[in-house]
């Protein structure tokens, strides 16, 4: 699959010049993915895994793991977090691990939130594993060092039992690395902005709409745009639809078990240019909080 191959190596280049956030489609469920200021938002000690695999059938295509816990401290304006993650590309392989901090300023019956992330990723590119044309290509043969890459966040939260919204720079700092050597440049000129906005609309006892949209804007690119409409029914079972506009359609659906459990799954379905070459995307998503009295906004749909 040549194009495919291509397509992997533009990847790798990516990696290489600009800092990488790994694509998620179930931040829907856990914000804390995208924005540190999230940092205690249950209001409970809340632990989260997912595993994404994303163009199926592609060789080398991405896949991505993601695991938080974070909660409020005996002090409620205090919360801490952690969020370890793996991103695989091809033979590249990153993983990452930050603490987050949030101060949360009670307003009413609302809650405005201001976030902190620290922590570091590392990054190997295991080049010998790549099949070349010639034999022992010496290009691909060679040492394979480890990149420490030292990385922060920053972010705004607010939410209450109608709305939620927030700002965030996730991994504001670029990593550069100089080709043919282990040296990296940092700077601050190729940072994402997030900007996310939701309601909740809640229809009678048994339905709730949850409508959201969520943009990414990056100073080299154009701005890339999630439009999120989910449905909660009988306070057990969400179904949604979400278009990544010019890229994929996306299905998401969760099940919640009881107000401590819950089980999501998205599947999107690409309609870019990579379409003919793969069978889509597929993400799972566990989510368990440990206080059986969750005073969010709403802990079936937050």
């Amino acid at each position: 699959m040549r194009t495919g191959l291509v397509f992997i190596t533009v990847f790798f280049s990516l990696y290489a010049k600009t800092q990488h956030t790994p694509l998620t489609t179930q931040y829907m469920f856990n914000n804390l993915v995208i924005n540190p200021a999230y940092t205690g938002a249950m209001n409970a000690f809340t632990c989260s895994a997912s595993h994404r695999s994303q163009w199926l059938g592609l060789n080398g295509a991405p896949e991505t793991q993601n695991f938080t816990v974070h909660g409020p401290l005996r002090n409620e304006n205090i919360a801490l977090g952690l969020l370890l993650f793996r991103d695989v590309i091809g033979v590249t392989a990153q993983n990452g691990a930050f603490l987050s901090y949030a101060y949360r300023i009670k307003m009413n019956k609302s809650r405005l939130c201001f976030g902190l992330a620290g922590g570091a990723s590392f990054l190997k590119s295991s080049y010998n594993q790549v099949v070349t044309v010639t034999a022992n290509d010496p290009s691909f043969t060679g040492h394979s060092p480890t990149y420490v890459l030292p990385n922060a966040s920053f972010g705004i939260y607010f939410y209450n039992k109608l709305l939620f919204t927030g700002l965030s720079l996730p991994y504001f700092i670029t990593n550069k690395i100089i080709g043919g050597s282990s040296q990296v440049e940092y700077g601050y000129d190729n940072f994402n902005l997030h900007a996310q906005l939701g309601l909740y609309l809640k229809f009678g006892p048994n339905f709730t709409l949850k409508p959201s949209t969520l943009i990414k804007v990056n100073v080299r690119k154009a701005p890339q745009t999630d439009l999120n409409l989910l449905a909660l029914f009988w306070n057990k079972l969400g179904l949604g639809i979400s278009w990544r506009i010019d890229d994929a359609i996306i299905i998401p659906a969760q099940i919640h078990v009881n107000d401590q459990f819950m089980i999501g799954y998205s599947y999107d379905m690409t309609i870019s240019a990579l379409k003919s070459y793969q069978f889509g995307s597929h993400e799972l998503f566990i989510r368990y909080c440990f206080l059986k009295t969750v005073n969010a906004a709403n802990p079936r749909f937050f």
